[in-house]
């Protein structure tokens, strides 16, 4: 089982809100410190736009995480019949 491309984006987005609120952090506040306008913010959380790495380096920068935490997303296991084509 693949993710599919807005799965992908949704779970990363989700990281980055839990990640922002643990650290007890308003979109305005992150959109300050990237350089970004809050809107910019929102899209993102909201699984509305594909970050580019860039924008996942700054975040990931400013949030005090690695890109890695940042995109952490579950190993999904295959089968042997979807890793064949």
């Amino acid at each position: 089982m693949r993710l599919r491309r807005q799965e992908l984006i949704d779970l990363v987005a989700q990281n980055a809100v839990k990640i922002r609120e643990k650290k007890g952090m308003s979109q305005s506040q992150l959109a300050r410190l990237c350089g970004k306008h809050r809107q910019s913010i929102q899209r993102f959380e909201a699984g509305l736009m594909n970050p580019s790495l860039y924008f996942l380096h700054v975040i990931a920068m400013k949030l005090d995480v690695s890109i890695s935490e940042l995109v952490n997303v579950p190993k999904i296991k295959t089968t042997s019949k979807q890793t064949k084509k």
